[in-house]
């Protein structure tokens, strides 16, 4: 029977340049802008062009997806 791999499992069989690499990338999304009128923070980029260019929240959100979708993949082909 096929392990299968846990959270747990799937952290510690990272390495340690895989982690900072993902810190690296998720520190490199840009910050929301402040808007020049109010100075309040304004929402971060969630627009597919935005996402696309690698701006916003949106993209962070799609790279984080991305990851786990890699992750499962992997798993799978681990438990054939």
């Amino acid at each position: 029977m096929a392990s299968m791999l846990t959270l747990d499992g799937l952290v510690r069989s990272e390495s340690l340049q895989a982690v900072d690499r993902s810190r690296r990338r998720l520190n490199g999304f840009p910050a929301p802008a402040r808007r020049k009128s109010t100075g309040h923070l304004t929402l971060s980029a969630q627009d597919p062009a935005s996402i696309a260019a690698g701006h916003g929240i949106g993209a962070a959100r799609e790279w984080i997806k991305s990851q786990f979708e890699r992750y499962s993949k992997d798993a799978a082909d681990a438990s054939r």
